[in-house]
Formats: structure tokens, C-alpha cells, sequence
């Protein structure tokens, strides 16, 4: 019964916050045109998922379909992931590509002043999948580009998605150390 009633919970919650939290349009390497999330925003769960990769000019990976959202700051158009809660997070990403080209999970620091998005880890050529988990603050960024020299592989065989990217809050954090 107390698991029931604490899926209800956060089913409710869910509903609320997608209610009130309108999805962010920001287009690549910009900030987002709304106010960041009040505290209120970042009680609840902070989740996205998407799925079916398309390949934009600046070879940023956008994403067709949204599996899953809650909180706010994903963008599967643009493929862009905003942090309005700061707290610890565990990403994912999965892709194929042409042989010449990998997957590299890159950030755009709110940290720095920078224009630059830093790579933090990658697939092998010809493409793959990995996890990483970091502590992030708000307004830092977050996407998967392609690199190399060929492309991402985004004809399907079948109806089932071969790329990903997808994320998570493991923990509410506050006062985030940055890394050096």
C-alpha cells in the first residue's frame, strides 16, 4: 500500500510540474530565454529521455521522440539538456555512426564566461554507448555532438530507436564544488 500511495505521489507531482513548467526553446549554445527554476521547481524529480537521433548542421544530436521528462530544462529538438536544479546527475548517450565519426557528450559550462563546450567522454568511432555521472550547476548545459569525419547513423530497420540520450538527478545539491 505504501508503494501505491507513493507512486500516486509522485505521479501528482509529475503532472504539476510539467503543468507548470512550460518545455525551454533554447536554440545550440545559447541560454535559455525563461528565469531558472524557483526552489519550489527542483523538489521534485528532474528526468529525460530521448530517442531517434537527427543530425543538425552544427553536427549537435537532436532527438525526434521524448520518452520521458520530468522537471524542467530538456530540449529533444535541439538535443540540448539545461540544468535549472543543480545536484549530482547521471547522463547517457548511445548512438551509431559512420566508421570515421564518434559520440562525445559535451558541456557547456555556466561556470566560465566560455562560448566553448568542453568534451567529457565519448563512444569509439563507428559509435556505442556510456555513462558518466557529474555534479552540475544551474545553467550548465549538456549535449551529444558527432565528431569525425563521417556521420550519425540515424536509418532505422525497424520502428525501434538506435540513439539516445537520456538523464537523470541522483541527488539535490545546493552548494556543487566545481572541479578544477
Amino acid at each position: 500500500m505504501l508503494t501505491l500511495s507513493l507512486l500516486v505521489t509522485l505521479i501528482s507531482s509529475l503532472s504539476i510540474t510539467q503543468a507548470a513548467n512550460p518545455p525551454v526553446s533554447p536554440s545550440p549554445s545559447t541560454r535559455p530565454s525563461r528565469p531558472l527554476s524557483s526552489t519550489q521547481d527542483c523538489n521534485g524529480p528532474v528526468v529525460f529521455s530521448g530517442t531517434g537521433g537527427t543530425h543538425h548542421p552544427s553536427r549537435l544530436v537532436g532527438y525526434r521522440t521524448t520518452q520521458a521528462e520530468a522537471g524542467v530544462g530538456w530540449n529533444a529538438e535541439t538535443g540540448e539538456f539545461t540544468v535549472h536544479c543543480a545536484g549530482l546527475y547521471q547522463l547517457s548517450f548511445t548512438g551509431a555512426t559512420d566508421p570515421g565519426a564518434k559520440l562525445v557528450l559535451k558541456k557547456h559550462s555556466a561556470a566560465t564566461n566560455s562560448s566553448e563546450w568542453t568534451p567529457i567522454i565519448s563512444t569509439p568511432m563507428g559509435g556505442g554507448s556510456n555513462v558518466v555521472i557529474l555534479n552540475l550547476i544551474v545553467s550548465d548545459q549538456l549535449a551529444v555532438w558527432t565528431e569525425g569525419t563521417g556521420a550519425l547513423l540515424t536509418a532505422q530497420d525497424s520502428d525501434v530507436h538506435v540513439t539516445s540520450f537520456s538523464g537523470f538527478r541522483i541527488s539535490k545539491n545546493n552548494k556543487v564544488e566545481l572541479k578544477s
